[in-house]
């Protein structure tokens, strides 16, 4: 980073802030004494991390949000009360690998509830009927990748799905035959990558 931007009294002032925003239950807020949020423990650590300052906070209650939020089908929601979803759970499982806690995803579990998404399509869909689509097969997809698991998955079905998105010099979109957008393309790219490794 530009020392010039960012300086050491910046950066300490940065983690500071993110560490207040830990709540007693160990997961992170928006703001301070809010409702902790998986997805916001996440972009926080993921922010810590980066700063290479994640034992400035308390890393034990941290897991212990996590694993609190763990259903009987291995993945995790957001918090309490909600479904899990895919994007949680890969957020979930990113944590815990980064703490050298493991031992507490159940990849057999996580693997037989990934594969009830899957579609003839060569996709993953949320619901039943629905067509798959790029965002749901993304983190359906890295979840299997977090756990070791890609033996699940089929090379070439993938790439004839993500192939009726759009092409990698045009770019992909949300649904076949629509005009692409960022986050699309940034998700299939990421697919067609890791896809390429299996």
């Amino acid at each position: 980073m530009n020392s010039g931007l960012f300086t050491k009294k910046d950066k300490r002032k940065l983690v500071e802030t993110l560490a207040l925003l830990q709540n007693n239950d160990g997961g992170f807020s928006m703001e301070k004494d809010e409702h902790s949020t998986m997805k916001c423990s996440y972009y926080t650590f993921r922010s810590l991390l980066k700063l290479k300052q994640i034992d400035f906070i308390d890393k034990e209650r941290l897991l212990k949000f996590i694993i609190s939020n763990k259903h009987e089908n291995g993945a995790f929601s957001n918090y309490k009360g909600q479904k899990p979803t895919p994007q949680v759970t890969s957020y979930a499982i990113f944590m815990l690998k980064e703490l050298s806690a493991f031992s507490n995803i159940e990849t057999g579990k996580i693997r037989k509830w990934l594969n009830t998404f899957k579609k003839e399509d060569g996709g993953f869909s949320e619901f039943p009927g629905k067509e798959s689509g790029i965002q749901f097969t993304y983190y359906i997809v890295r979840v299997f990748f977090l756990i070791g698991a890609i033996s699940d998955l089929d090379k070439e079905e993938l790439i004839k799905f993500i192939s009726r998105f759009g092409d990698p010099a045009k770019g992909f979109g949300k649904k076949p035959g629509v005009k692409f957008d960022a986050l699309s393309t940034k998700q299939a790219i990421f697919l067609l990558d890791n896809i390429n490794s299996l």
